[in-house]
């Protein structure tokens, strides 16, 4: 027999959250990935959005935010106000998680996806299954610690806003997070910038000072990167190696990082003024910035002591 208080936590566990949630799912099946959604309609859900919170001295996301939400979205108010589920999930999103909190989490901690481990060799499935289970446990712990709760079909969603509105909206200004990790993952199939012409390049330049001059921060390396993974029309470029040109033009174009590379012997104190300059390390850009060097500035004096052919190593 349940304690009072265990028959409490049950009727709040179910009745105030499996319910609502259940019925408010049980919908999407009518889904259509926002694409009957104006921009205009979208103001208009954030500014219902406002109201239905503004008696509220808290608007920090929790459990009882999340309830609230839930329970407005079962109501006949809700249908009257949002009559496709389309608005009633961008509703869900904008209320519970506005900063995408979720799948900003998701990316960053690099989860291996289903395609991975469908394409993986039969021999390393099960350990790659393993290692995504234990990323996956880790989100969700990281999400209730961070939000209040956790909730997959919110992950979901947010993914298909991100892709379907989000990247196709203006460029973010000021990026919290590392997007360049991200970035970099697919660097090394870049083995020169040969091939990038010089009109090319003048474009490309075109779109760096347009960049900067529309963001909060254009000196921020995640910032600009995760502009060149999600904004595709806005940072409009059509080759990978274009995408790597645009990120060294932009956040290190006199090549500090490969200057210091050159300065220092001792890969730590490389490490600590790239980062103490730039924020972030990764010897991946100075590989890049090598290429750059060789194809746009190539009498550009690096160090006195610096030797050309030495360095070729970044065409092996």
């Amino acid at each position: 027999m349940h304690s009072k208080e265990g028959v409490d936590f049950f009727m709040l566990y179910y009745y105030d959250y499996k319910i609502p949630r259940n019925s408010f799912f049980a919908r999407e099946v009518s889904f259509t990935r926002f694409g009957a959604i104006t921009e205009e309609r979208r103001e208009e859900i954030k500014e219902l959005i406002k109201k239905f919170f503004e008696d509220e001295e808290d608007k920090k996301t929790d459990i009882n935010r999340y309830m609230k939400v839930l329970e407005f979205l079962g109501s006949a108010g809700a249908h009257v106000r949002m009559p496709s589920f389309d608005e009633q999930v961008l509703f869900f999103i904008l209320a519970c998680d506005p900063d995408l909190v979720y799948l900003k989490t998701y990316l960053n901690m690099g989860i291996i996806s289903v395609k991975e481990i469908e394409a993986a060799p039969k021999s390393k499935k099960r350990k790659l299954e393993k290692a995504r289970s234990e990323q996956l446990h880790n989100f969700t712990g990281s999400m209730r610690e961070q939000m209040g709760f956790y909730d997959s079909k919110l992950l979901k969603y947010e993914s298909v806003y991100f892709d379907e509105i989000v990247k196709y909206d203006g460029l973010v200004s000021n990026f919290k997070g590392d997007a360049t990790t991200s970035l970099l993952r697919v660097s090394k199939l870049v083995r020169t910038f040969e091939s990038v012409t010089d009109e090319e390049f003048e474009r490309i330049k075109m779109i760096s000072q347009e960049y900067q001059d529309s963001v909060e921060d254009p000196n921020s390396i995640h910032t600009l990167s995760y502009n060149i993974l999600a904004k595709k029309r806005k940072v409009n470029l059509g080759s990978l190696k274009a995408k790597f040109v645009l990120l060294i033009h932009t956040i290190d174009p006199e090549l500090k990082m490969l200057q210091i590379y050159e300065e220092e012997s001792n890969v730590e104190e490389i490490e600590r003024r790239v980062i103490e300059e730039f924020g972030y390390y990764d010897m991946e850009l100075i590989r890049l910035e090598r290429l750059y060097h060789l194809r746009f500035c190539p009498d550009k004096v690096i160090s006195a002591w610096s030797d050309e052919r030495k360095l070729l190593w970044t065409q092996n």
